[in-house]
Protein backbone atom coordinates (compact mmCIF):
# COMPACT_ATOMS: atom_id res chain seq x y z
CA UNK A 1 0.00 0.00 0.00
CA UNK A 2 2.72 2.20 0.33
CA UNK A 3 5.15 1.83 -1.98
CA UNK A 4 7.91 4.40 -0.80
CA UNK A 5 8.02 2.65 2.21
CA UNK A 6 8.23 -1.09 0.50
CA UNK A 7 11.25 0.79 -1.45
CA UNK A 8 13.51 1.93 1.22
CA UNK A 9 13.19 -1.02 3.17
CA UNK A 10 14.54 -3.26 0.48
CA UNK A 11 16.99 -0.25 -0.14
CA UNK A 12 17.94 -1.05 3.19
CA UNK A 13 17.27 -5.26 3.42
CA UNK A 14 15.05 -4.45 5.98
CA UNK A 15 11.91 -6.70 6.36
CA UNK A 16 8.94 -5.93 7.74
CA UNK A 17 9.73 -7.18 11.15
CA UNK A 18 13.12 -5.24 10.97
CA UNK A 19 11.20 -1.85 10.65
CA UNK A 20 9.06 -2.69 13.89
CA UNK A 21 11.90 -3.47 15.95
CA UNK A 22 13.76 -0.39 14.81
CA UNK A 23 10.77 2.01 15.19
CA UNK A 24 9.37 0.55 18.47
CA UNK A 25 6.13 -0.61 16.42
CA UNK A 26 4.67 -3.68 17.13
CA UNK A 27 5.00 -6.22 14.35
CA UNK A 28 1.37 -7.21 14.01
CA UNK A 29 0.22 -3.29 14.55
CA UNK A 30 3.07 -2.63 11.86
CA UNK A 31 1.73 -5.05 9.21
CA UNK A 32 -2.22 -3.82 9.77
CA UNK A 33 -1.23 -0.42 9.21
CA UNK A 34 1.30 -1.20 6.24
CA UNK A 35 -2.14 -3.17 4.86
CA UNK A 36 -4.30 -0.47 4.90
CA UNK A 37 -6.74 -1.30 7.80
CA UNK A 38 -5.89 0.96 10.32
CA UNK A 39 -4.27 4.52 10.20
CA UNK A 40 -0.68 5.97 11.18
CA UNK A 41 -0.20 8.07 13.90
CA UNK A 42 1.83 11.14 13.46
CA UNK A 43 4.61 10.17 15.89
CA UNK A 44 4.89 6.23 13.95
CA UNK A 45 5.12 8.28 10.72
CA UNK A 46 8.07 10.04 12.56
CA UNK A 47 9.78 7.39 13.94
CA UNK A 48 9.57 5.19 10.39
CA UNK A 49 11.06 8.41 8.61
CA UNK A 50 13.64 8.92 11.79
CA UNK A 51 14.77 4.74 10.87
CA UNK A 52 14.84 5.34 7.09
CA UNK A 53 16.40 8.65 6.99
CA UNK A 54 15.04 11.89 8.10
CA UNK A 55 15.19 13.95 5.03
CA UNK A 56 12.62 12.07 3.20
CA UNK A 57 9.59 13.85 3.23
CA UNK A 58 6.61 12.40 5.29
CA UNK A 59 4.44 13.19 2.01
CA UNK A 60 7.24 10.64 -0.41
CA UNK A 61 7.04 7.76 2.07
CA UNK A 62 2.95 7.95 3.12
CA UNK A 63 1.63 8.58 0.37
CA UNK A 64 -0.54 5.62 -0.34
CA UNK A 65 -1.23 3.65 -3.89
CA UNK A 66 -4.44 4.36 -5.59
CA UNK A 67 -6.67 1.60 -4.84
CA UNK A 68 -7.23 -0.49 -8.35
CA UNK A 69 -10.79 -0.86 -9.28
CA UNK A 70 -11.94 -4.47 -10.64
Amino acid sequence: MFTQIDIERARNKWSIKDLAAKTGITYTTLLSKLNGQSEFTLSEMFRIQAAFNPKIPLETLFKADKERTA
